[in-house]
């Protein structure tokens, strides 16, 4: 029994770094994957909702800045009435963004008739500003705006003041990120077999949980 045992440590041993080897490769090219992913979505991006149509007090939305970059700062606008497309905005706005130490960082007063926004049949842009932020996310900054002057041709619209990640146009390349989910899944496929094979051999179940749970997270991103 004994020297069954010290036979089949080879084996173990070597199941686990075949194991180690397919679920770290499964966990960057999922990494590479949800990265590109979230970068498409803006997630995290501040977004923060105004009434074009009248006058408000301020408003504010918290977020948070990971790391040094770009960021846009726009208007926008849903517009759901494609009767008064055309129509352009002729309010004013005043946007601030605070610095978590309360510090006013960035400060825009648009006064009516300097934004070139307006009601399309679907969905406008206008860029605001352009700044470049760096911070880690365990602060947190503030977006904060007030209508001015509002324009009531746009009481039915739906307007944001959003402040977004720079995305550079990644052209074919960007395909990557996307297409990283194929090898992922196959190596976390892996990686659960082997986890298996460890399992039925009396090693521990935690590689095999682990790949599991890697699986579940990559059938959670394609949901």
């Amino acid at each position: 029994m004994n020297g069954a045992t010290r036979s089949s440590a080879p084996a173990r041993r070597l199941l686990y770094a075949a194991w180690l080897a397919a679920f770290s490769g499964g966990l960057a090219c999922f990494a590479v994957f949800a990265y590109g992913v979230l970068a498409s979505v803006h997630y995290g991006d501040p977004a923060l909702r105004v009434e074009l149509a009248h006058s408000s007090d301020w408003r504010s939305v918290p977020f948070r800045v990971w790391g040094a970059g770009r960021r846009d700062l726009a208007l926008t606008t849903v517009n759901a009435d494609r009767t008064r497309a055309g129509t352009r905005f002729e309010g004013a706005l005043a946007v601030r963004i605070f610095d978590p130490d309360g510090r006013v960082f960035f400060e825009g007063n648009y006064p009516a008739g300097t934004i070139e926004h307006e009601l399309a049949e679907n969905y406008y842009w206008t860029g605001l500003a352009s700044l470049t932020l760096d911070d880690w996310p365990l602060r947190e900054w503030r977006l904060a705006a007030r209508v001015v002057r509002g324009d009531a041709r746009f009481a039915q619209a739906h307007s944001e003041i959003e402040l977004r990640t720079h995305r550079y146009d990644p052209g074919m390349g960007g395909l990557l990120y996307y297409t990283m989910i194929l090898p992922a899944a196959g190596l976390m496929l892996v990686a659960a077999g082997l986890g298996a094979c460890l399992a039925r051999r009396g090693a521990s179940r935690l590689p095999l949980a682990a790949s599991i749970a890697g699986l579940a997270g990559i059938a959670a991103m394609l949901l």
